[in-house]
């Protein structure tokens, strides 16, 4: 059986928008789903002793983190960046920090259902030096 191009070409704004349509209800119904993505976060860490400061970047200063929730909340974060806000309490030399999931923080607008799931790497080092 050959296939006669009039059959594509005909009525192909009706056709066009049909699938237009679908892909619209796909998008649509995809945004309710709960899913899982890893999306890039900075990580931004707080120094709370007065006398000390960083001595240079974090390493690593992006990390991995896993978060669950419904299509579109995930998007928003795709595009809104989270933060891992790191409050360094014990101070001096090069150390590393365990980061933990309550420390990721979510931009404005983003629901409350999404969870954080997971970080990777899961440890950062500083290096904090006197003022």
């Amino acid at each position: 059986m050959r296939l006669s191009p009039r059959l594509i070409t005909h009525n192909w704004r009706l056709k066009l928008a049909a699938l237009a349509l679908a892909v619209l209800i796909w998008v649509l119904a995809s945004a309710q789903q709960t899913t899982r993505q890893w999306i890039t976060a900075r990580v931004e860490p707080v120094v709370r002793d007065p006398d000390f400061t960083l001595a240079g970047q974090p390493d690593p200063a992006t990390v991995r983190v896993q978060f669950r929730g419904r299509g579109r909340d995930l998007w928003e974060l795709a595009i809104n960046r989270p933060i891992v806000v790191l409050r360094v309490d014990t101070v001096g030399g090069r150390r590393a920090f365990v980061l933990e999931n309550r420390m990721v923080r979510l931009p404005g607008g983003v629901s409350r259902a999404v969870v954080v799931e997971d970080i990777r790497p899961p440890v950062v080092r500083l290096e904090l030096q006197p003022r």
